[in-house]
């Protein structure tokens, strides 16, 4: 069963990069990140975000192995609204709702 380090270690090898290379990407040290491979040292949230920017892969993915790929969202929103039993104006309401939940969410 694969778990955190493992996985850390897989993406770092998949770019490979050497342990010196990750931490100095990520402002860390190469300790840091061999005990996060190890799994000797749980991983912050600062260095969690910093490595999935890294590597390209959600938080999520480096923690539960849950891979959240953004074409599956994408592909699951189109099936849904190209559901036959919701109405046009049904549809319309509710991608402005989250259009503007996003954007009050975002410029808030």
């Amino acid at each position: 069963m694969e778990n955190v380090g493992k996985r850390l270690k897989s993406l770092r090898e998949k770019y490979k990069f050497s342990l010196e290379e990750v931490a100095q990407k990520i402002k860390s040290s190469a300790g840091a990140i061999s005990r996060y491979e190890n799994n000797e040292r749980k991983i912050n949230s600062e260095s969690l975000i910093r490595l999935s920017n890294l590597y390209n892969v959600s938080p999520e993915y480096i923690l539960y192995g849950i891979n959240k790929d953004s074409s599956n969202l994408e592909s699951s929103i189109i099936s849904f609204f190209n559901n036959e039993n919701i109405d046009f104006k049904e549809k319309e309401e509710l991608f402005n709702k989250i259009q503007n939940a996003f954007f009050k969410e975002k410029f808030k």
